[in-house]
């Protein structure tokens, strides 16, 4: 079977994120690891799950292993004419999604870290993400050629190659009309291409002399979409925006860091 995992994360690649395909395969070579010499079915993996319990692996971590193993079998055993041994297995419990260490930037921490950003990448890539919500991978990958002809939205292939456009407000406009290179390209999109990775250096480094928690390039994505919520704009909007393939997922992950205010909302039944 570890012959087969590289083909297969070229499957997985081809249809998932390159980060997805990444954890997924990752999730897997622990799992042969573990598994040795002994056979692929239904009890090895559910043992296998035991021993993730026993470790102590968070519940979201385990089902990310079950969902890679039963992709991986999925795929895998059609090839080899076997049947699927993870057919059956479920998750495990109920995941957590909506952990409680989620870091998203205050309005006041928003703040300080753009002074002490200055001028410069440093300001473009906090302000450009902080006013889009994309993901580091999508930001990365941010063409103007993807702006519409009107200039008011862009086009990004995000999470599971899932396309869909973004609005810009002016902020995301004037970052790009002052910063293209002479191809067109975007300065602050082409400094961090191919080292993506210190960008999350670049949020620790902000974080340090702004004198704030630490936070990487993701609490960015939350700030944009706490702000949205807070501001009013209907959550399906904000879920759209960010790519999310459902609603539940938005209302999950961000809803509870909010106060439910019903002040109010009963006094349009009086007209």
């Amino acid at each position: 079977m570890k012959h087969s995992i590289d083909p297969w994360y070229d499957h997985v690649a081809a249809r998932e994120s390159e980060g997805t395909a990444k954890v997924y395969k990752s999730h897997m070579l622990s799992f042969l690891i573990w598994l040795e010499d002994r056979p692929l079915n239904q009890v090895n993996i559910e043992d296998f799950v035991t021993h993730c319990v026993k470790q102590k692996y968070a519940k979201i971590t385990i089902n990310g292993k079950i969902a890679a193993i039963k992709a991986f079998c999925s795929w895998y055993c059609p090839r080899h004419e076997r049947e699927n041994p993870a057919q059956k297995i479920t998750a495990f419990g109920r995941a957590d999604t909506r952990p409680s260490k989620q870091r998203f930037l205050t309005e006041s921490e928003y703040r300080k870290v753009l002074i002490v950003a200055g001028d410069g990448i440093e300001l473009d890539t906090v302000e450009f993400i902080a006013n889009t919500g994309l993901r580091r991978s999508e930001f990365v990958t941010f063409h103007p050629s993807a702006v519409n002809r009107t200039g008011t939205h862009f086009s990004i292939v995000g999470k599971g190659n899932k396309k869909r456009k973004v609005p810009m407000n002016a902020k995301v406009k004037d970052i790009i009309d002052r910063s293209r290179h002479e191809d067109g390209s975007l300065r602050c999109v082409t400094y961090w291409k191919g080292n993506s990775k210190y960008i999350w250096n670049m949020c620790q480094s902000l974080a340090r002399r702004a004198s704030i928690p630490a936070f990487g390039p993701h609490a960015l994505r939350h700030y944009f979409a706490t702000t949205l919520i807070k501001k009013g704009v209907p959550i399906k909007l904000v879920s759209q925006v960010l790519g999310h393939c459902s609603v539940l997922i938005t209302e999950q992950t961000y809803c509870h860091l909010m106060p439910e205010d019903t002040t109010g909302v009963t006094d349009c039944l009086c007209t």
